[in-house]
């Protein structure tokens, strides 16, 4: 399965107002999935000017990019491009939208029925579940000369990979590179999202006679806010525009798309 959003300008006006007890602000869905044991969801989330979300857990894997503005997870500071992994049943926050608000990213492998509020829901965490939960940055993300002068593919580790596959990279590509999806390590389903650059998604669909740099010309660009889900089992390679790509790669571990 592979599953792509490319960011449009006009998203914003999709987003759709939200204000309860826990939250003020906007819900922007980007990827849906029918229920399965790999459903991959991403939206942006939008939080006003000093709207605090209690601390919570879900019951999925799940990553937070920050996207703009600023915050405190926690205690932690976070702006752009803060990465937070929580595994299931993994209480963490609150989340406190700073002056400028708070925007992120929620990007999960699987449907997840909504946050389960702290202390009231504590009774409703399975039992013998592990814990983890890890923040990484602020990323800092190249400029368009930095990326124009990369000569090879650069990686650097965000959040180590866990004994259960979790992990996080940051991948520079130059113009025109191609990221395959073994070059990587782990088995588990990824997001990938472009913070700098664009890319060309390259599917396996092309006819064997057609170079993939001919290929990727006829894809549509994923540029910076845009979103690729491929499951770890899928053959695909993703490819840099003329101007390169800096992409966060983000990894699940392999029991995140697996059926309870």
């Amino acid at each position: 399965m592979i599953r792509s959003h490319a960011f449009d300008p006009l998203d914003r006006a999709r987003a759709v107002p939200v204000a309860s007890s826990e939250f003020t602000g906007w819900r922007l869905p980007l990827i849906d999935s029918p229920a399965g044991p790999c459903a991959p969801n991403a939206k942006i989330i939008e939080q006003q000017a000093g709207c605090v979300i209690p601390a919570h857990f879900h019951t999925c894997h799940q990553f937070q990019v920050v996207s703009a503005g600023g915050g405190l997870l926690g205690r932690k500071p976070v702006q752009p491009w803060t990465v937070h992994y929580s595994s299931p049943d993994t209480g963490y926050g609150p989340i406190e939208a700073g002056e400028e608000g708070l925007s992120y990213y929620v990007l999960r492998p699987q449907i997840d029925p909504g946050a389960k509020f702290m202390p009231q829901s504590r009774g409703l965490m399975r039992a013998g579940l592990p814990k983890h939960h890890a923040v990484s940055g602020p990323i800092d993300v190249p400029g368009a000369s930095a990326l124009a002068a990369l000569g090879t593919m650069r990686v650097q580790t965000c959040l180590p990979l866990t004994p259960e596959g979790m992990a996080v990279w940051q991948v520079g590509l130059p113009p025109g590179e191609r990221l395959l999806a073994g070059e990587l390590p782990g088995e588990g389903a990824r997001f990938y999202l472009v913070t700098a650059g664009a890319l060309v998604q390259v599917d396996t669909g092309a006819p064997a006679d057609v170079p993939a740099r001919a290929h990727a010309a006829t894809q549509p660009l994923l540029s910076v806010g845009s979103l690729c889900f491929a499951e770890r089992a899928d053959a695909f390679s993703l490819q840099a525009s003329p101007a390169g790509a800096d992409v966060l790669v983000l990894q699940f571990p392999p029991e995140a798309t697996m059926a309870a």
